[in-house]
């Protein structure tokens, strides 16, 4: 993907700006368009965080206002996996392409939030709509807590439903640890944030305990059955890490360590909290976890280990004290969505919408869209933002790329054969695309030397 200016971006949130997201738009032409312009807004805003440079995507969406139609955009994806993509299950298998980027959707919002949220005046813009956000995190955070790996044989054949289920369960792992960081920038703004937000996130949902859970349960760290050895998830991807690399605080557990900071030593958060025998006995469970080495690589956490200190010796109050009256604001927006959520009326339109191969007014052919997703990405300019490859057949690590289509990795010759009919139509779209691709670079070149000598 060609990296995009500050007016293109301005351009594509105007843009986004003008449609409003409803159930009924998912799986049609025009969903499919604005999810590809929320991705190159979503690359770009990376590629402006790793460059250190001016990071105009945020301002732009801060400038027009816009970061609640990303906010309604995620949670009504959201809903539509959970309540609609069950029943058509059968259906988006036969048709893998459309059906992955739809599900990948959820991804590219979350990711592009949490650029959005590292910038406080972010979050305090979608002040409304933050009791939905926090929900959202909540849910996210509790699918961490209960997370299973599933045991199956590495060589196991896998049908298309159940190869589209795993990309599903891969991206809602990733998901689910992005929504981390977004908490964690939410807490960040402890002190400004209002009242009942600050009591769903303190004594509703009772998110300092899921924290704990979290460190507790750690899963983002994974330990192999054949070979004893450990992996880390980190930047998107699992990454083996030696024994003595294990002590090492890693960027998914500091979020969370972060985010128990904030709500546990925030003044505005020491006085909303309310205490219980249960609460109380949790938040204890960190202190086996607040250590020496933890401290060195995040020394405000020797201020929560005073804390824990103190909450130790402290009575629980027998009674809860008399704080007036509190309105608390519910989930407006989720549930708003939820109530247009006709399972039976849309599942039946999508089985329509991912049927219709003829380009027409509403549906998009899986040609078409492969060719625009082939063109969106330019992997030279993607290389730094991508960890090391991973083989397309058996995911193990790979060093050899596909000579056509310089976009599916193998670490074998083996794994490239036994792969080749199922990779050979996309590979054909890609090696299409970039023949084009590179036809254009020449042409650009043709007329740019053309004006020189005029």
């Amino acid at each position: 993907m060609a990296q995009i200016s500050a007016f293109e971006a301005e351009l594509l949130v105007s843009e986004l700006a003008s449609k409003s997201v409803t159930f009924e738009d998912i799986g049609t032409a025009r969903w499919f368009m604005n999810h590809e312009n929320l991705e190159r807004l979503n690359i770009q805003s990376h590629l402006n965080v790793q460059a250190q440079c001016e990071e105009f995507v945020t301002e732009v969406f801060l400038t027009h206002s816009k970061i609640d139609f990303l906010v309604r955009d995620l949670l009504t994806i959201e809903a539509w996996k959970r309540r609609v993509f069950p029943k058509v299950l059968d259906v988006a298998a036969a048709h893998s392409i459309k059906s992955y980027m739809i599900l990948y959707h959820e991804a590219t919002l979350v990711n592009l939030l949490e650029i959005l949220f590292y910038n406080k005046e972010s979050v305090l813009q979608v002040s409304d709509l933050l009791v939905d956000i926090v929900d959202f995190c909540h849910r996210k955070m509790t699918c961490l807590n209960t997370w299973e790996e599933p045991i199956e044989p590495p060589s196991m054949a896998h049908t298309e439903q159940q190869s589209l289920l795993k990309s599903q369960r891969d991206l809602e792992f990733g998901i689910a640890v992005s929504s981390l960081s977004i908490f964690r920038y939410i807490t960040d703004a402890c002190s400004d944030l209002p009242l009942d937000v600050l009591t769903r996130i303190l004594n509703v949902n009772e998110m300092i305990c899921t924290c704990v859970f979290l460190i507790e349960n750690a899963p983002w760290i994974q330990k192999s059955s054949s070979n004893k050895k450990y992996s880390r998830f980190e930047a998107g991807a699992w990454k083996d890490v030696e024994d003595e690399e294990m002590q090492r605080l890693g960027k998914v557990e500091a979020q969370v360590w972060l985010a128990l900071y904030n709500l546990l030593l925030d003044g505005e958060c020491r006085r909303k909290l309310i205490y219980t025998e249960h609460n109380k006995a949790v938040i204890l469970r960190l202190r086996s976890y607040v250590e020496p080495i933890l401290v060195d690589q995040l020394p405000m956490l020797a201020q929560v280990q005073r804390h824990l200190d103190e909450l130790l010796i402290m009575d629980v109050p027998t009674s809860i004290e008399k704080r007036g009256f509190l309105i608390e604001q519910v989930p407006e927006l989720s549930s708003e969505i939820m109530s247009k959520c006709n399972v039976p009326r849309l599942s039946a339109r999508f089985t329509a919408l991912i049927q219709d191969e003829t380009n027409g007014a509403e549906g998009m052919s899986s040609m078409a869209l492969a060719k625009s997703m082939a063109a969106m990405y330019d992997l030279d300019n993607l290389d730094s933002l991508l960890e090391d490859p991973k083989c397309g057949k058996c995911g193990r690590l790979a060093e050899n790329r596909c000579s056509k289509c310089k976009s599916e990795w193998y670490c074998s010759r083996q794994c490239q054969v036994q792969s080749w009919q199922k990779h050979k139509s996309i590979c054909a779209l890609m090696e299409e695309s970039n023949a084009f691709k590179e036809n254009e670079r020449r042409s650009q070149q043709r007329v740019s030397t053309l004006v020189q000598e005029l």
